[in-house]
């Protein structure tokens, strides 16, 4: 079926039962809410549909959820928050599988002295010195204005040492305030990829975040649940893996490249062009998060 584009999400909002949300770049932007985002998650929670909240943020769940609250989107218009963090938090803590019982317990940290509750952790033993690591944690750059080339000669010292390393956050950037900013998921495509480095990744489009989300919402096998996101990469690839239908937002990290305006939609061959460079295509595509 051919990608449709829309206005908004009335004109979906009897199609789907169950929606899962990305949260940047869909319902706020690092700082506050995107415009039309509260209204249309408040018009949509009035339709009776069921809520969940995923975000490739690498901080644990009731963190995430936390700072959205404080920058303006309320409880009560979702039915949980879920994390790429919280995924990875658990899977350190538990070690259900072979790669995590060979792991070992002292870690190595590349991120943010915000993320430091992800070393909360009884299946970890922080250290200062990669050299006494068994292992990495990555959550992300630690100062917004980096990039790759800084974390270059750490991450050719930890494979060099053949370090397992987890990646938190697979999103590659983010757009906080209107900048863009790197995540975790360069220095970790960069650790695998170039490094040949050994990397469990959490988050979208990564099995099995968002069929957990769906667990969570009892969401049948029935198609009338849908992934909501502006990353083709992560969101549209997700809800491809979990066998659910996506709503593409333009506005989002794409926009720049689609020649977008702000509340905008993309001309036919722009998006044609774009889409044509994905692994997958969305169901549908809207200008943004807004109801009409």
């Amino acid at each position: 079926m051919p990608t449709r584009i829309l206005t908004g999400v009335a004109a979906l909002a009897k199609e789907y039962d169950y929606f899962v949300l990305d949260l940047w770049g869909t319902l706020h932007d690092g700082v506050q809410p995107l415009p039309g985002a509260v209204d249309c998650l408040t018009r949509l929670r009035e339709t009776g549909c069921r809520i969940g909240i995923l975000s490739n943020a690498p901080r644990r769940a009731a963190v995430v959820e936390q700072n959205m609250n404080r920058i303006g989107i309320p409880e009560g218009l979702y039915d949980f928050v879920w994390s790429s963090g919280e995924e990875a938090w658990q899977a350190i803590a538990q070690r259900s599988d072979d790669w995590y019982r060979g792991l070992g317990r002292r870690c190595f940290h590349i991120g943010p002295n915000r993320d430091s509750e992800m070393l909360d952790n009884p299946g970890l033993d922080p250290v200062d010195d990669l050299a006494a690591a068994e292992f990495v944690l990555c959550t992300g750059l630690e100062r917004y204005q980096e990039s790759l080339a800084d974390y270059a000669p750490i991450l050719a010292a930890a494979a060099a040492r053949g370090l397992k390393l987890i990646c938190a956050n697979p999103d590659l950037v983010v757009l906080r305030g209107g900048q863009r900013e790197f995540c975790a998921g360069t220095l970790g495509a960069h650790y695998e990829e170039t490094l040949g480095g050994d990397v469990r990744w959490y988050g979208k489009p990564h099995p099995p975040v968002l069929r957990n989300c769906l667990d969570r919402l009892q969401a049948p096998v029935n198609g009338r649940s849908v992934m909501v996101g502006d990353a083709l990469r992560t969101d549209v690839a997700a809800a491809v893996a979990a066998g659910v239908a996506s709503i593409f937002l333009v506005g989002g990290i794409h926009a720049e490249e689609l020649g977008v305006a702000p509340g905008g939609l993309p001309d036919q061959d722009s998006l044609a062009a774009l889409l044509a460079g994905a692994e997958h295509a969305p169901d549908t595509v809207l200008p943004a998060f807004v109801w009409e």
